[in-house]
């Protein structure tokens, strides 16, 4: 692969040795990405395991609700009390 790079430079750049240099640069960014990866891993797990929990407690929070947010004393207490003001509304 070289080869056919240098076919397509300059005479005057054929000579020049490019394959050592690119090869410690590719080097180095290979080792800044590992490094990287590596911070962006150890971060985000514990982002990912909260969200997790979260999504999981809002499923059956919703799966749930109405056993949540009306429990049946006080479905049964609200039906009572808007009979109670529909009878008061209808005898005024």
């Amino acid at each position: 692969m070289a080869e056919a790079i240098r076919r397509h430079l300059p005479q005057s750049m054929q000579d020049l040795e490019f394959v050592g240099p690119l090869q410690q640069g590719m080097e180095k960014i290979a080792s800044y990405l590992a490094g990287s990866l590596a911070g962006m891993v150890k971060t985000s797990s514990p982002f990912l395991v909260d969200l997790f929990i979260l999504l999981f407690a809002l499923f059956f929070m919703s799966a749930t609700a109405k056993a949540f947010f009306a429990p049946p004393a006080l479905d049964s207490f609200l039906k009572k009390a808007i009979q109670m003001n529909e009878s008061a509304n209808h005898a005024t």
